[in-house]
């Protein structure tokens, strides 16, 4: 995008990465990823939520009809919540045996 909103490139073959550039400030603000296959999947709308600080990551609710159809509410629902830095491991330095004055 030539605002700096956001970056897409493809970081690998096999993996696409997108940035968004300071969304709180900024007009770009959801990444919506979509499923393109024989396996059908529902869109999925990604934002960082600064207030609880981490990935919100939400899906529309849709709806039956009796004939099969599919209604798509305009509302999107939270399906999952991910901590920033959930698997960030502080450093604790560990006591050693010898160290406690035993022998």
């Amino acid at each position: 995008m030539n605002d700096t909103s956001a970056k897409v490139e493809l970081f690998s073959p096999d993996t696409l990465t997108v940035e968004l550039w300071y969304p709180r400030s900024r007009p770009v603000q959801f990444i919506e990823l979509d499923l393109i296959d024989t396996r059908a999947a529902d869109t999925i709308r990604i934002s960082y939520d600064f207030n609880r600080d981490g990935w919100l990551v939400e899906q529309r609710h849709i709806a039956e009809t009796k004939e099969g159809d599919h209604i798509a509410d305009l509302e999107w629902k939270e399906a999952a919540f991910c901590p920033a830095w959930q698997f960030v491991q502080q450093h604790q330095e560990q006591t050693h045996p010898d160290s406690l004055g035993h022998a």
